[in-house]
């Protein structure tokens, strides 16, 4: 696969240069370079997971949430297949990560991201046709389930002006809103590193 003639055949774009990001662990995501713009480009295999990720993307940036947009193809589409691997675009989120910026997270940010995540969850409870459920958790007498986004790690989550963003959905799944929480706690305020964050 040419990744750069199939993004060129498919986009209204022209690249100045392609790089794979070799920060992912699946190894399915590369950075696009144009004069005026960069892109994301991840490749996926599984269409369910491309369903969801437009989905997700869509939904949350039609509901003024910072996350990624989705660029559509030239034939209007989401993604594109090529063979059996399907190419979704996405914006590049200008901004700084909460990682980067912020080696004690202060209580302003923590309050206005809990909202955020509160209000995505929210947003995303009745969506379940395309995530997987966990499968580690059953309990029918909680009542708040959701999509989640399930890497909630401090370099998911970016500040730019006074927002709070999102990138990296690939993990998302559906099940309890507090799993979320949890995993939000652990990446946050748990570090070897750091230690642990008992005001944060």
């Amino acid at each position: 696969m040419d990744l750069k003639e199939i993004l060129t055949n498919n986009y209204d774009i022209s690249i100045l240069d392609i790089e794979k990001n070799e920060k992912s662990t699946v190894g399915n995501v590369y950075m696009i370079y144009t004069k005026k713009e960069e892109y994301v480009v991840k490749i996926y295999s599984d269409f369910s997971l491309v369903e969801s990720m437009v989905y997700i993307h869509n939904t949350l940036s039609k509901n003024d949430f910072y996350v990624p947009s989705i660029i559509k193809s030239k034939s209007n589409d989401y993604y594109i297949k090529d063979n059996d691997k399907y190419i979704i675009m996405y914006s590049f989120l200008t901004g700084i990560s909460l990682g980067e910026k912020y080696e004690k997270i202060p209580n302003d940010v923590i309050e206005q991201l809990a909202l955020e995540v509160r209000r995505m969850h929210t947003l995303l409870k009745d969506k379940k046709d395309f995530l997987k459920p966990l499968t580690f958790y059953s309990n029918k007498e909680v009542d708040r389930y959701s999509a989640l986004h399930f890497d909630l790690t401090r370099y998911n989550i970016f500040c730019f002006n006074d927002k709070i963003g999102f990138i990296d959905f690939d993990d998302a799944k559906y099940g309890p809103c507090f799993c979320d929480v949890a995993i939000l706690i652990c990446l946050l305020f748990l570090s070897r590193k750091r230690g642990v964050d008992l005001d944060g």
